[in-house]
């Protein structure tokens, strides 16, 4: 599923590590439940050897196994993603939000204005 993502240009897109539920670099620690099947992984890895982005977090996996919840860290914040099946099964939506929410507004610098939000869409 991840191996491969083309935007609605036919472009591929480049950055895949960004909304993949976990990297082959980071150390995971798995909870499985009474049948024991995996409901949730907390990871990290080397910040300093591959940034702050996603360097921590825990991937909580919905009653098929696949991912349903991500709460990450960044060096903004926390972030949050959720990942959007279909009836099929099928991924069909991933929404990727938060971090440090924006500030800057002309008459008040100091109030927040909105928070970082991206969503993916698959076409199937």
């Amino acid at each position: 599923m991840f191996d491969s993502i083309s935007s609605l240009d036919g472009s591929e897109y480049e950055k895949l590590d960004l909304i993949k539920p976990l990297l082959d670099y980071q150390d995971k620690t798995y909870s499985k439940d009474e049948n024991d099947e995996i409901v949730k992984v907390e990871y990290t890895m080397d910040a300093e050897k591959y940034g702050t982005y996603n360097s921590s977090g825990e991937l909580f996996y919905d009653n098929s196994g696949r991912p349903l919840y991500k709460e990450y860290y960044v060096t903004s914040g926390t972030r949050y993603t959720y990942y959007l099946y279909n009836e099929d099964d099928k991924l069909v939506q991933i929404f990727d939000f938060g971090g440090m929410a924006y500030t800057g507004l002309e008459d008040n610098p100091n109030i927040e204005i909105g928070i970082d939000f991206q969503t993916y869409i698959f076409e199937r």
